[in-house]
């Protein structure tokens, strides 16, 4: 590993390789994308695929009493070796077989101006099919309940192939469900149903903070599984692993802002409407998450489905040291100073309150949002920081007329200084 690798990078791959173990191969892996698996993809990938539900048959008894059980994903459960307690057994009860619920669908909502007709959707999934085929009459459900299923069930690899479609959605006008089929998507080697994408769209007009208003649609579309389903030895052909989904819109998805903080009397929801003001997403997920791509000349165009989302946590400083010069900081040359008389100490601690007005005075210029309850949230916000910068020289003073506050200021910070250097002497060496 290079030595000027940085961390940002090691957590990126780390969460590739995560991704990659719990979900499976994404378009750009192109080391795995037909990859063969030994055992069924839906017992090696935890989440990322859908799979049938809409009039799909169920499976007979004496199916799922073949089944493994999905919990402990073994086929067979062996003897405990002997010294082992009796709280190391499995019982009867705790392997009992539990019906395992799958998502059969996923979905993503954005935003889109009025009178717009239809947007870009782009499919991309696995397909796993069996190596070698199973004849079609064996993959069909048993169809005489009650009777034992005698026909063979030989077993198999499962080999990838990735798969990639490409269609038109059209936007409903109304409350009405739209389908739209998506192009080549039966299950292989088992023909019948399809992968399908329902739309759902609402109109809606929003009065925003600015006073103005702006009409939308609010556009959900779903991936959904509509696939025929074999027999449940090889229900997973008809799963859609890796399943993804796009959308794009060359003229710009509209952002969604959260507002519901403007207005109210709640001091804290008015501080977090403030500071997050100009914070938006482009795309919610429905039963999986979503991201979208970076702003391009003020529009985002692309959005998309994504099982495994990652969050930029912007890093919060306190002021370099350097923007405030003529402030002392060093604990101990604190002490020192207060130590030595009033003079000195006078010297490290004044000019921190005009440093700090001059940092208020520039945090309110830079301020220009037009909407009154932000404005006057901003305004008690630096009246304030100017409190706090009153009882800031207030302390100042005391130090420079009282000896005592002035002693106690000298042991406060000789203490915390000699504790910093005692946990961490790499840190914090003899004279800081």
């Amino acid at each position: 590993m290079s030595a000027n690798i940085k961390s940002v990078e090691v957590r990126t791959r780390l969460v590739d390789i995560l991704r990659r173990d719990l979900v499976g191969p994404a378009p750009n892996d192109t080391d795995i994308e037909r990859e063969r698996l030994d055992t069924e993809p839906s017992r090696w990938y935890l989440t990322g695929f859908i799979a049938p539900g809409v009039d799909a048959p169920e499976a007979t008894a004496e199916e799922e009493a073949r089944l493994p059980l999905r919990e402990s994903d073994a086929e067979s459960d062996p003897e405990p070796e002997r010294g082992g307690g009796p709280e190391d057994r499995e019982t009867d009860e705790l392997r009992t077989r539990r019906r395992a619920w799958r998502p059969m669908a996923i979905g993503i909502t954005v935003l889109v101006p009025k009178g717009v007709k239809q947007v870009e959707a782009v499919v991309t999934w696995g397909d796993y099919r069996t190596e070698p085929p199973i004849e079609q009459f064996l993959l069909t459900a048993h169809e005489e309940p009650g009777t034992p299923d005698t026909r063979a069930a030989p077993d198999v690899e499962w080999v990838r192939t990735p798969r990639r479609e490409t269609t038109m959605v059209p936007i409903p006008n109304g409350r009405g469900e739209r389908t739209t089929l998506v192009p080549n998507s039966a299950t292989p080697q088992l023909p019948g149903g399809a992968l399908e994408l329902a739309a759902h769209a609402r109109h809606y007009t929003e009065k925003i903070p600015d006073g103005t208003t702006r009409e939308f649609q609010a556009l959900t579309v779903f991936l959904v599984n509509k696939r025929k389903r074999p027999r449940r030895k090889y229900e997973d052909m008809a799963f859609a692993f890796q399943a993804r989904l796009e959308l794009k819109f060359a003229d710009g998805f509209l952002p969604r802002f959260d507002h519901s903080g403007y207005g109210t009397e709640d001091w804290d929801r008015r501080i977090a409407d403030l500071h997050y003001a100009d914070a938006c997403e482009y795309a919610v997920g429905r039963n999986t998450s979503a991201e979208w791509d970076s702003e391009v000349d003020g529009k985002v165009t692309r959005v998309a489905t994504c099982p495994l989302p990652m969050a930029e946590v912007e890093r919060v400083a306190p002021q370099e040291e350097r923007e405030l010069p003529g402030v002392e900081f060093g604990m101990e040359a604190l002490a020192n100073a207060a130590r030595a008389g009033v003079a000195d100490l006078a010297a490290t601690l004044r000019p921190l309150p005009d440093l700090y007005e001059v940092w208020i005075a520039k945090q309110w210029r830079g301020f220009s949002d037009p909407s009154k309850h932000r404005r006057s949230t901003a305004d008690q916000l630096v009246k304030n920081m100017r409190r706090a910068k009153d009882r800031i020289a207030e302390g100042i003073r005391l130090l420079e007329h009282d000896d005592n506050a002035r002693l106690a200021f000298h042991f406060m910070n000789d203490a915390i200084a000699k504790a910093a250097r005692k946990r961490s002497p790499h840190i914090y060496p003899a004279g800081d």
